[in-house]
Formats: C-alpha cells, structure tokens, sequence
C-alpha cells in the first residue's frame, strides 16, 4: 500500500490542492543533500515540497529501490543485472530524450518487471516553473517514448528532475495519470568525490527506515556509476541477507 497518492488536476491551469510552493530563484545544482535523518526531504533549498506525492511505502520491514537518469547503455544492464542476483525489482525514473537513444533498454527495464516512471524529457529542474501546457507536452511526449520503447508498457509514476517538486507539476503529472515519487534515502552516488561502495552502504544503512524508498542512479552525473552497481550489492545484500528485510516493487 502507497502513501501520498496524488490529488486530480485541472489540465489548463492547475492550482496547488495542498500548499502553496515556493519557487526557487535560483536552479539547484546537484541533488538534494541528504539530512542526517535520511528523510527525502521536506524542503529544497529551503522550498517546501509539494505533500501530495509518494514518499514511502507502508511496508513493515521492507523498502523499495528506484533508479534515476537512465537508460544508460553502460550501466542501467549491469543494475538489472544486480536486480535480478538478488531477485529483486525497482522503478527507472527514465530521461526521455535517453529512451529514445537506447530503446532497446527501456524494453529490457520493463521486461524484467521493473516498473517505469517518467523522469521528463530533459531533466530540467525549472520545467516545473513553466506554463501548464508546456509541462503538458513535456510529460506527455516522454510517456510515449517510453511506453512504445517498453512494448507497451506505460510509466505509472513521474519524478520531478532532482526531486524538485513543485504543486503545478505534481498536479499535471495527476492528471497523465502518473503518481509523483519522491524518496526517503539517498544513496549519494551522484555526489563528487565519489562516494566508495562501503560508505554508501555505511550512509544507507544509517538512514533507512522501514518503508523508504532508496534513491540511486543508473545514468546520468556523474558520468560513472561503477561505484553504485558495487554499492547496490553491499546494500542488497545488508538489507536481505542481514536485516531479512524484503525488497518491495512500487
């Protein structure tokens, strides 16, 4: 069972049904940085977020996996490849501008079971600034990309570029009928230096709760992610063979 699920929108002009958000003047330059808590945060850069998207599971002893910025030729089989080790699935928060260069992988996203998520076209965190019928088209033409690179399938979620939520967005996204997903933990692979394989599995397993959802990265900044495919395996195999918690699928 789900958390937050979103609220129904106007597709002309939505309105926030929640809070009002602030937006950012100015446009972040990495993902947010983790809070010595773990949570997924309450605020960007000191905006809050919109309340009305997913965050977590109500899963009891049990979290979920989620990947960004992909597909990546390089990286997003070598994940899957993890995934399926450990018999495990997540969602792919997919770039649309990427599908459309590497179909091939959408498909083998979808055909292992993962589920996908519509992460925009391209990963523009001041997309949710824009007018709605702008951000209309954006998330629209990305569903398609992925929906006829998975053979099908269609991406039941939108994340908003570095998490950077904003109610019109969240609305809009309501409205394609995507569900946005947040996240409670941050692998912290996007960071430079690079984060080694044992101190991301060092900060996961301080901050995760029951019922977070993990965000890791199989694409995109910065430009490696060697240290996430031997990071991920630390970390599955804490969470399953250490803690006996399950891996649930969104």
């Amino acid at each position: 069972m789900l958390l937050g699920l979103t609220m129904g929108c106007d597709a002309g002009s939505p309105t926030p049904n929640a809070v009002t958000v602030p937006v950012p003047s100015t446009t972040p330059s990495a993902e947010p940085t983790p809070s010595a808590s773990g949570s997924a945060l309450p605020t960007v850069n000191g905006h809050l977020k919109p309340d009305n998207h997913i965050y977590e599971t109500n899963g009891t002893q049990s979290v979920a996996l989620s990947f960004d910025d992909g597909p990546d030729p390089t990286w997003t089989p070598q994940i899957l490849a993890v995934l399926r080790e450990y018999h495990v699935h997540a969602v792919f928060c997919e770039i649309g501008f990427r599908v459309k260069q590497h179909p091939e992988l959408t498909k083998m996203v979808a055909k292992d079971g993962n589920t996908l998520c519509n992460h925009t076209m391209w990963h523009k965190p001041e997309l949710g600034k824009k007018p709605a019928p702008q951000i209309v088209k954006d998330l629209a033409d990305t569903n398609w990309l992925i929906q006829r690179a998975s053979g099908g399938v269609r991406p039941v979620y939108f994340r908003a570029p570095q998490g950077d939520f904003t109610d019109r967005e969240v609305q809009v996204a309501a409205g394609l009928g995507l569900a946005s997903l947040g996240w409670k933990v941050t692998s912290s692979d996007w960071q430079k230096p690079l984060m080694t394989p044992k101190n991301m599995l060092n900060w996961v397993d301080r901050t995760m709760q029951p019922g977070c959802i993990i965000l890791f990265h199989d694409g995109g900044s910065p430009g490696t992610h060697a240290h996430t495919v031997a990071g991920l395996k630390l970390i599955l195999d804490d969470i399953i063979n250490k803690k006996h918690w399950t891996v649930v699928t969104l």
